[in-house]
């Protein structure tokens, strides 16, 4: 999913296990406390955040295809659900399907500034 400006809400399948990664200019990410349970944080980069979701792999490998690809120990990598999820000037808000949406989040004044006077200066040539 993407979206250059606006919100980006996602509801998950309860049975969704796997990796979310979120690509965003903004630091508005919010989860619902009944996944923030499930989940681990694997990576936090500023505007490059990565989450697992639900119990890690047995084999501590994931992907592959359904083509029965072997990994290095001779077995299957496990096929796992995935979300990859970007913005720049977006928020994201993530809950389990059937929980109630989690509420918008709303730029600070600072971050509006910043967000026009970035489209302001680096919007192309000037003649």
């Amino acid at each position: 999913m993407r979206a250059y400006y606006g919100d980006i809400s996602v509801s998950l399948p309860r049975c969704f296990r796997g990796p979310i990664t979120i690509r965003t200019g903004d630091e508005r990410v919010a989860f619902s406390p009944a996944l923030e349970e499930r989940m681990s944080l694997l990576s936090d980069v500023p505007g490059f955040r990565v989450y697992f979701v639900g119990e890690r792999p047995r084999r501590g490998t994931w992907g592959g295809t359904t083509s029965g690809d072997e990994d290095e120990k001779g077995g299957s990598p496990e096929l796992l659900d995935e979300l990859s999820v970007g913005g720049r000037f977006s928020s994201v808000r993530i809950n389990w399907d059937g929980e109630k949406e989690l509420p918008e989040m709303r730029p600070s004044g600072w971050q509006v500034f910043y967000g026009g006077a970035t489209r302001f200066f680096t919007s192309g040539r000037v003649c």
